[in-house]
């Protein structure tokens, strides 16, 4: 009991008195994702144009990039959309993470999980998508190739995919980003998939304490697996803080947060992209401040009806978008390399975010015509 109060002391000064935390309706949830989808496929477009410069604290850990991100925004301010999105845009990843933990808490909080039943709702949810992902990936080998290019890429990546598709390619060495770089995040979720009925289970008998473990756990597995030169941030395990705030705050109606806390967590933020101490909980610290973004600004993005309605748009087709911008930026990437000019680089992510909507649109609409399809089918509710 007085660890449970403790947890839930220190929850409490992190968010308390200066900006009040009241949960996020289905509708923010959906604001919440285009925000972070948007940030996701211009950062992935963005950072590839100059690898490494600056570079990101995503997966690994350098000082240098960070000080890099600085001295090219004073040094190169025309180019500071891509510097911006190229240094900070991965965080949108946290946002995913969170609101996948907390609408699932959500979702379960107040009912019994059927392992079985959910697991396949979850896969219904991420795998029709993936799939129809793939062949499109393999169509565009067709475009670019010719009527070899999908057997080309098949024969070229087919054990990535397998990979994949059976869960384990963010546990081998090397290809966790292979052959798509963004895909990395279905084995991932999958995963937390897999364990959030215990994670739920457990936090409903022991409370808070549960996660305060899980996400110290989280963190000491990642310093000590980072000083022996593997890599848990393709895994739950290096999210696990992420995870267990989206559970946390599922399951609290409301919280405030004191401006000392929002510097505190703004200094460890800053803190953990020059010293690799704080690295390991600067994730967190960026998922934090981006809540407090949107729980700030979420009143004005209700009064401008355009703009909701474009975040509506690209929240509703983010998981499409995830699975399709990746092998699409590639065409794009070589003009914008070859180009150099920083308003060149602009127009081409524009055009590149332009031609992911279209595509993941349609992937859109042909997996609810195949839903609708099965659903229609006589005997498929039985």
């Amino acid at each position: 009991m007085f660890r449970e109060k403790t947890v839930n002391r220190i929850t409490n000064i992190i968010f308390s008195q200066g900006q009040k935390w009241s949960g996020i309706s289905k509708n923010e949830t959906v604001l919440f994702k285009g925000i972070a989808i948007l940030l996701i496929v211009t950062h992935n477009f963005m950072h590839l144009i100059k690898e490494g410069v600056p570079g990101e604290n995503e997966f690994t850990f350098h000082p240098e990039r960070f000080r890099s991100f600085l001295t090219l925004i004073v040094q190169e301010y025309p180019d500071i959309v891509r510097i911006v999105l190229h240094y900070l845009g991965h965080y949108g990843v946290q946002v995913f993470i969170f609101l996948s933990a907390y609408g699932l808490t959500k979702k379960y909080l107040a009912e019994k999980i059927v392992y079985k039943e959910y697991l396949l709702d979850r896969f219904i949810k991420i795998y029709p998508a993936f799939i129809l992902s793939i062949l499109l990936f393999l169509a565009y080998g067709f475009l670019t190739d010719g009527p070899a290019g999908p057997l080309e890429l098949l024969h070229a990546h087919w054990k990535a995919i397998l990979f994949k598709l059976t869960l384990v390619s963010n546990f081998i060495p090397g290809m966790a980003l292979k052959p798509v770089g963004p895909w990395w995040f279905l084995p991932f979720i999958f995963q937390f998939y897999l364990v959030f009925p215990i994670i739920l289970v457990t936090t409903r008998k022991y409370g808070a304490c549960t996660l305060a473990v899980l996400s110290s756990t989280g963190i000491l597995l990642s310093v000590i697996s980072t000083y022996l030169g593997a890599n848990v941030y393709y895994t739950i395990i290096g999210h696990m803080p992420e995870l267990c705030l989206g559970v946390y705050l599922a399951s609290k109606e409301r919280l405030h947060i004191p401006y000392y806390a929002t510097v505190a967590i703004i200094l460890l933020f800053i803190l953990g992209n020059l010293y690799l101490p704080f690295w390991f909980i600067s994730h967190f610290c960026a998922l934090i401040l981006l809540l407090q973004i949107f729980g700030a600004s979420k009143h004005a993005l209700k009064g401008n009806t355009g703009t909701n309605k474009l975040l509506a748009f690209y929240g509703a087709l983010s998981l499409h978008l995830f699975f399709v911008h990746g092998f699409l930026r590639w065409p794009l990437l070589a003009w914008a390399r070859n180009f150099d000019n920083w308003a060149y680089s602009l127009l081409l992510c524009i055009t590149f975010l332009a031609i992911s909507t279209v595509a993941s649109y349609f992937l859109y609409l042909v997996e609810q015509k195949i839903r609708h399809w099965y659903v229609s089918k006589p005997g498929a509710g039985r």
